[in-house]
């Protein structure tokens, strides 16, 4: 509800004309912002719907895990440029191949991407890491933010919750962790989440199961002059 007001205001704003050029851009800045979150919240609630009945389907393929998070880094950027923080990725070398939806996917990590970002004070850093784990592909996401209490931490990824030390501009329906744990679990992956404590981070670990290259068919391999263990900012 909250997030409509400023639409409204910078609206009644904008019918009368009173705005300059600067204050007018920055009035539909505000309104393209909010509206958007708006569009992530109605399809959040889709999303726990269509859970809830059992209506999600995966449309599947083989993927390169790298892509997928690269994808998401790329959606999240300019949330993290908002608030100066910094995202690094660190991919170890591998093909890291999976069996999944691509769109889904990705969904899984903007959301912990954006979960980690929202809760990361102004000049923080999120950062990425992509590593074999078994048969597993395991991707950490650790970020610098307010962290998680021992309290809150059984209960992160249920629906509707969100911890109490939320401020004002870190309102939401409390969905994006637990659509995350549900797509990654369709997958046939685990999704866990561990903190020291208040204002010491947190750390989200998705293991997805490794595509059997010998039951699937295989995919075209990417450049020969591709960095392998390659860290860098993103």
């Amino acid at each position: 509800m909250f997030q409509w007001l400023p639409v409204l205001g910078w609206s009644r704003i904008l019918r009368a004309g009173q705005l300059d050029r600067i204050s007018s851009t920055k009035a539909l800045e505000t309104i393209d912002r909010n509206v958007k979150v708006q569009e992530l919240l109605v399809e959040s609630i889709l999303d726990i719907s269509r859970i809830t009945a059992g209506n999600i389907k995966l449309h599947t393929l083989l993927l390169k895990v790298r892509d997928v998070i690269e994808a998401a880094l790329d959606t999240v950027r300019p949330m993290a440029a908002a608030k100066d923080i910094r995202l690094h990725a660190e991919f170890d070398s591998g093909d890291f191949s999976v069996c999944g939806d691509e769109q889904r996917l990705q969904q899984v990590f903007c959301n912990v991407l954006s979960n980690s970002i929202k809760f990361t004070p102004e000049n923080g850093s999120v950062e990425v890491k992509l590593k074999a784990a078994g048969s597993y592909a395991q991707i950490e996401v650790n970020d610098t933010g307010k962290g998680i209490t021992e309290e809150f931490l059984p209960r992160v990824f249920e629906r509707f919750r969100q911890a109490n030390m939320a401020s004002a501009a870190d309102e939401g329906l409390g969905l994006g962790l637990a659509i995350a744990r549900h797509l990654v679990e369709l997958h046939g992956g685990t999704i866990e989440a561990a903190s020291e404590g208040e204002g010491m981070g947190a750390i989200f670990t998705v293991k997805l199961p490794l595509n059997d290259v010998a039951d699937k068919p295989k995919v075209e391999s990417e450049e020969s002059d591709e960095l392998v263990g390659e860290s860098e900012d993103v």
